[in-house]
């Protein structure tokens, strides 16, 4: 895959997730008056949720991709360099609106101003732990969707030894304890989801902001994917263009929904982006029909 092309594809990817996670946000929509607006955010605008999952799949792919390119050290320092400054103003904007406001419930979930669950909440924003604290009044504080940057810049840190054992000379030995990994983590979220369905436990940290299958489950299926993409090619590349539409058509019908929660959810993106996907395969123009093969693997993956 040309390096151009595939920047060009994570750019589209990374512009569709940051649109739908705006829309997962707009949470004041459910209860507008308007029938058509309170619609259209409970059954479109309200699944945008899901892309924080191709956010992460994305960060494994390319910590896996830019190993081969340049030290861990290079990569990861750009990341804090380009991310933690505007994670960081935001924060300090919080903090100055949560004082002012004296401990407002909606800024740092209600927190009262220097106390102690204040001030460890200022030190888990500071020093990106924030996510792998399972109560809302910490992971949640402050600047709310910091959790994500919180969980991604561990993910590197845990990532780092497995990304440096393929590229280390026994690359099936790595693939099989990165494959058991994500096995595994899929496995206990799925076990974990039933659960909080079935004992109606509060499943925001549990079902959503889980920072440990967010690693090893989808960051680390990120890494697999980008290990796999040759072998993925193989498989589509003798399907013709015929096929590609007709498979488009068949799964444009929506699959039956599983609502335990976004990670299990089976409608939505995930049919409707292999009706999206199969017909672009099948009618590329532009590119040769090798490259938009590859484009379509990596961007159904992904979405």
């Amino acid at each position: 895959m040309a390096k151009r092309e595939q920047i060009a594809t994570y750019n589209a990817l990374k512009g569709i997730g940051a649109v739908g996670i705006v829309f997962s946000h707009m949470a004041y929509l459910g209860d507008a008056a308007n029938p058509f607006w309170k619609g259209f955010y409970s059954v479109f605008m309200s699944k945008g949720a899901i892309c924080t999952t191709l956010f992460v799949l994305c960060s494994g792919f390319f910590l896996d991709y830019a190993w081969k390119d340049q030290k861990f050290g290079r990569y990861v320092t750009g990341k804090l360099k380009r991310k933690y400054p505007l994670t960081f103003i935001v924060f300090l904007a919080a903090v100055a609106v949560d004082i002012l406001l004296a401990g407002n419930a909606v800024v740092n979930e209600g927190a009262p101003v220097g106390s102690g669950l204040w001030l460890f909440n200022v030190a888990a924003n500071l020093f990106l732990f924030k996510a792998f604290i399972p109560i809302k009044s910490v992971f949640y504080s402050f600047h709310g969707p910091s959790w994500y940057i919180s969980l991604l810049f561990v993910f590197y840190l845990i990532a780092y030894p497995f990304v440096k054992g393929l590229h280390g000379g026994n690359k099936a030995k790595w693939k099989r304890i990165i494959r058991g990994a994500v096995l595994t983590a899929y496995i206990a979220e799925l076990a974990i989801c039933i659960m909080t369905r079935v004992f109606r436990w509060d499943g925001l940290w549990l079902c959503y902001v889980n920072p440990w299958f967010r690693i090893f489950g989808e960051g680390f299926a990120g890494i697999l994917l980008c290990e796999e993409m040759d072998g993925l090619q193989g498989k589509i590349r003798n399907v013709n263009r015929a096929e590609w539409i007709a498979g488009g058509c068949f799964c444009g019908y929506p699959a039956p929904e599983y609502r335990f929660t976004d990670h299990l959810r089976m409608d939505s993106g995930h049919s409707h982006g292999l009706f999206a996907d199969c017909l672009q395969t099948g009618h590329g123009k532009g590119q040769r029909p090798a490259e938009n093969e590859r484009n379509a693997v990596f961007r159904r993956y992904l979405v």
